[in-house]
């Protein structure tokens, strides 16, 4: 079973979108960590915010 799209090709770099960074942001993490973390999520502000905590909570 395939569980990714085929009309979804891998990016290795995908663009986040300026309303998911913005999101995050008025969350309370910075610009940039919001950026990469939208980055390595594919864009999944869900997957992106759980990241941010995760690396917070081993700071």
């Amino acid at each position: 079973v395939d569980s990714y799209p085929p009309s979804a090709p891998f990016a290795s770099m995908v663009e986040p979108a300026e309303d998911s960074i913005a999101t995050l942001v008025s969350m309370g993490f910075d610009r940039s960590s919001a950026r990469q973390a939208l980055v390595q999520a594919r864009n999944d502000l869900n997957a992106a915010t759980n990241l941010l905590l995760e690396t917070q909570s081993h700071s």
